[in-house]
C-alpha cells in the first residue's frame, strides 16, 4: 500500500505512486459491515492455479446475481489471495513495475487498485482508480509529499461507491520493528458512499469526492470530523456530469485530466513530478508509432511541452531528486524536437 492499511503505516514517503491502506468490505447482499459467506465461500474455492485476469474473473461471475455481487466477489479473492507487500513498502520502493501480481500475489495500493479495475472493465462496470491522500497509522497532520494513496470508484446501478481493496484486505502492524501485513476482512471499505470513508480519504481530483461541493485539503488535514471538514466548502459541480464527461475522454486523455486536476487541487513538488512523468509516458505513446498520424504527432508535442511545464515547476522547487528530473527534461525535450522532425517531414 503506499499508504499501508489502517492498522498500519501510513507512508508519507518520497515516493511518486501510491499505496492503499487496509480495511474491510461491505456486501451490498447483506447488511453495511456484514460479509456474504456464500460468495465469500465461492471466491475461496477458485483454483490457486487460476494465474489470469480472464480466468480467476470467468470463475468468480458464476456465483454473482448482479454486478453488486460480481464487484463484491473480485474484492473477497483479491482480499484472500494479494498480500500487501510490507518489503516494498518498509524500504520505500513504491514505484509502480508493471510486475504481475497475479503470479507474485503481492501489492501496494495502486496495484490493488488496477487490478480491480482490470476485473471490473472486464465485467462491464465503470471502475476508475483513484490518487489521493488518506489518513492511516502514523497520520502526523498532512502530506508534505504530495499523493500517498490509491482506491476506486465503481458505478453500479447509477449508484457512485467507493473501494478500498488495500484497506479492506487486512492491515500492517509493526511486530518488534518488523512490519507484518495480517489479512482481515473489513467490509466498510468497500462498495461504500459514506462520510466516514471520506473522512479518511481524500481525492487528489475533486471529482472523485463525490460530493458537489468538495472539502479543501486545508479542512481535511485539519478536521478529523466529516462535518467538520465541510465548513468552507463551497458549491462547485454536479460531479456526475463532470465524471460523465471524464468517461468520453480515451485512456490517455484520462491520465492527462486526472493529473491537471490533482496538481489544480494541490501544487505539490511531488504532484507535478509525478503529472510530468504521466504526461510523458502519453506522450511517448501517440509519437513513436510506424504509422505516421499528424493529429497524434501534434497532440503529442503539446503533452510533452505540458509535461516540461509542470517538470519545471517541480525542479524549482525540489529539495532532492534534482538530478534525476533534468535527466527527465533532457529526454522530453528531445521528445519535442522528435515530434518536430516528423512533423516536418510528415513521416
Amino acid at each position: 500500500m503506499k499508504n499501508a492499511p489502517a492498522t498500519s503505516i501510513l507512508s508519507l514517503a518520497n515516493a511518486l505512486l501510491f499505496t492503499v491502506l487496509f480495511v474491510p468490505f461491505l456486501c451490498w447482499s447483506q447488511a453495511a459491515g456484514e460479509i456474504n459467506s456464500r460468495l465469500l465461500q465461492h471466491a475461496e474455492a477458485c483454483p490457486r492455479t487460476n494465474n489470469e485476469v480472464a480466468t480467476i474473473h470467468d470463475y468468480l461471475v458464476g456465483a454473482a446475481a448482479n454486478k453488486r455481487e460480481r464487484a463484491e466477489l473480485f474484492f473477497y479473492w483479491m482480499a484472500k489471495n494479494i498480500a500487501y507487500d510490507v518489503r516494498r513498502f518498509q524500504s520505500g520502493d513504491l514505484r509502480e513495475t508493471g510486475r504481475d501480481i497475479l503470479k507474485t500475489r503481492k501489492a501496494i495500493c495502486e496495484e490493488y487498485a488496477r487490478l480491480y479495475k482490470a476485473f471490473c472493465d472486464r465485467s462491464g462496470i465503470a471502475c476508475y482508480v483513484v490518487s489521493g491522500y488518506a489518513k492511516g497509522y502514523g497520520y502526523d497532520g498532512g502530506f508534505p509529499n504530495g499523493t500517498n494513496h490509491a482506491w476506486n470508484v465503481v458505478k453500479i446501478d447509477d449508484a457512485y461507491l467507493f473501494v478500498d481493496v488495500t484497506w479492506g484486505s487486512g492491515s500492517v502492524t509493526n511486530k518488534s520493528g518488523r512490519l507484518i501485513f495480517i489479512p482481515e476482512i473489513k467490509p466498510q471499505e468497500v462498495l461504500v458512499e459514506s462520510d466516514d470513508f471520506r473522512a479518511r480519504h481524500l481525492a487528489g481530483n475533486p471529482q472523485w469526492q463525490l460530493l458537489e461541493q468538495p472539502i479543501t485539503y486545508k479542512d481535511f488535514v485539519s478536521h478529523d470530523n466529516f462535518a467538520e471538514m465541510q465548513g468552507t466548502a463551497v458549491a462547485s459541480f454536479n460531479f456526475r456530469d463532470t465524471i460523465a464527461q471524464f468517461s468520453q475522454l480515451t485512456i490517455e486523455q484520462q491520465r492527462i485530466r486526472e493529473w491537471e486536476q490533482i496538481c489544480a487541487f494541490r501544487p505539490t513538488v511531488n504532484n507535478y513530478h509525478r503529472a510530468s512523468i504521466v504526461f510523458a509516458q502519453v506522450a511517448w505513446g501517440w509519437s513513436t508509432p510506424e504509422i505516421y498520424v499528424e493529429a497524434d504527432v501534434r497532440r503529442a508535442k503539446q503533452t510533452y511541452q505540458q509535461g516540461i511545464r509542470y517538470l519545471r515547476s517541480a525542479l524549482a522547487a525540489a529539495k532532492r531528486q534534482k538530478a534525476q528530473m533534468r535527466a527527465e527534461l533532457d529526454n522530453m525535450e528531445k521528445g519535442v524536437k522528435y515530434c518536430e522532425y516528423r512533423l516536418a517531414n510528415k513521416r
